[in-house]
């Protein structure tokens, strides 16, 4: 927060310190291996890279898409968090308007999420191809493949910005559903890692339901 978004936007005040304070709550529910930040993953980066090594640069684009999609779903959880709070403690808070405005940019988002599961795809394509070949027209796809992991790298500073939005949908499901134990258990042991969860949220509940027996 800043003196700006103070002056521009001072309704926003409450529902964004809601929302750090969510995120101190939800820090002390989970391990610390899942809050890898983004800048782990660009230095894992420059050392594949430095390396030329196909295996390892496919390894970091398997990693990285993983904890974009958690990392999604936690700022989405701690976006549910602040809206459950906020009606229950305030309820002529406009957490309606919060909400709609949630999922327009939900709605306007969501592809970013598949077009990273299309660059893993391509690297899996591109990989695969790389087994197959030797001497210099391995190296010539080496360079190839490293494209997808750049494209994606330079999208987790856009899908950070908007990952309240991404999230938020999937989270709020999981959370009326299950609770605070609903989430950590999905982000501890079933993490929803594909774009079609948050998308359509019924099919990752379904998904859960099969794995898990939950005590109601």
């Amino acid at each position: 927060m800043n003196e700006k978004m103070i002056k521009d936007h001072p309704e926003k005040i409450i529902s964004i310190c809601t929302h750090e304070l969510s995120e101190k709550l939800l820090s002390t529910c989970l391990p610390s291996n899942l809050k890898t930040p983004t800048h782990v993953l660009v230095k894992a980066y420059v050392e594949a890279e430095k390396t030329n090594n196909p295996k390892k640069l496919h390894e970091l684009l398997n990693t990285s898409v993983d904890i974009v999609f958690k990392s999604v779903f936690k700022e989405g959880v701690c976006e549910a968090i602040t809206l459950q709070t906020l009606r229950h403690e305030d309820p002529e808070m406009k957490v309606a308007s919060l909400e709609k405005e949630l999922e327009i940019g939900h709605s306007k988002c969501i592809d970013i999420l598949f077009d990273l599961e299309k660059a893993k795809r391509n690297m899996d394509a591109i990989k695969k191809h790389q087994n197959g070949l030797h001497g210099k027209r391995r190296k010539i796809q080496v360079t190839d493949g490293e494209k997808p992991i750049k494209e994606t790298l330079g999208s987790f500073q856009i899908i950070k910005g908007i990952s309240y939005y991404l999230g938020y949908p999937l989270a709020k499901a999981v959370l009326e559903k299950y609770g605070i134990n609903g989430i950590k258990l999905a982000l501890e042991k079933h993490p929803p890692n594909k774009a079609q969860y948050f998308a359509e949220p019924q099919t990752y509940l379904a998904w859960l339901e099969k794995l898990v027996a939950f005590k109601e």
